[in-house]
Parts: structure tokens; sequence; C-alpha cells
């Protein structure tokens, strides 16, 4: 759909805009939280059951777009496990907006797929790890764990 992209040329343009509200973010101390970007929901819907159970705090979107507006707003967000095939927004995109702004390219990206990814791919998503579905129960919390301590789940389901 021409034009319904809502970030600017070219090749992609800012995702922040001028804005700079958010340039005193800063990772507060404490567990963090896990942003899950899955366009399925019961994919999003499972990441988070497992990761609530394991003790993690995990907020989720359905596109590239809507993660970005949650990484941009929560700074306790210390992980994302990323899809790449989504329509809208998908996680190539995702990682090239995230990558392009410093204060986020250092937040851990995991890349979760189903599909096999070559070298050229790994070097260009430049992610932390990649997980390939379907992810065992165990492996998401591992990895996880790698980059976020449990302890933060509220019991409240958020997203």
């Amino acid at each position: 759909m021409p034009g319904s992209f809502p970030f600017s040329s070219p090749l992609f343009g800012p995702p922040w805009g001028d804005d700079e509200r958010d340039s005193a973010r800063n990772q507060p101390d404490g567990p963090g939280r896990v942003l899950i970007i899955d366009d399925e929901a019961d994919v999003r819907e499972l990441f988070r059951d497992i990761l609530h159970a394991a003790g993690f705090d995990a907020v989720s979107a359905a596109s590239g777009a809507e993660g970005l507006e949650i990484l941009r707003s929560d700074p306790r967000i210390k992980v994302v496990l990323l899809d790449l095939l989504m329509p809208e927004m998908d996680g190539w995109r995702f990682r090239h907006h995230q990558l392009s702004q410093p204060r986020y390219a250092s937040i851990p990206t995991v890349i979760v797929t189903g599909a096999p990814l070559g070298l050229a791919a790994h070097e260009q998503l430049q992610a932390a790890d990649y997980l390939s579905k379907p992810v065992p129960r165990e492996r998401l919390i591992g990895t996880v764990a790698k980059y976020c301590d449990p302890g933060s789940a509220s019991g409240t389901p958020t997203r």
C-alpha cells in the first residue's frame, strides 16, 4: 500500500522523527522486561505465558511499528524477541530502525524465525542470538535469561 508506511524516506527514514523526548532514556536497575514482537497472537501469548511462569516480565507487540513505540516508551526493556516475517513493518525494518538509534541498538535482540538464515542475514541483523521455531520452552527461558533477570513479573499480564 503506497503511503501507508508511517515513517519517512529515504530508505525507511528515522522512526523517531525529530522528537527527542526520550533522549534521557536510562536503563533502570532491576530485572527488566522482555519485548515480544510477533504478528501471530498465539505465539505472543505462548511466549508471554512461558516467560511469566519463569518469573520474567514481558510485553508484546503485533508488528515492528508497535514494537518500536513500546521500545521508545518503556525504559525497562532489556531484551527483544523478534519475528522477521510480519505485515506492516517486518523484523528486518524493525532492526534497521533499532540499530540506527544508539540508545536502542544496545538492547539485545533475539531473532525468532522458522526459516534458516544465511551468513549475510546474520551480518545484517546483528542479533544477539537466534531461535528457531518451534522454540522449546527451556531454550526460550535460557536465552532470555542471558539478557534479562527473572523476578520482575508482577502477575498482572501486560498487553
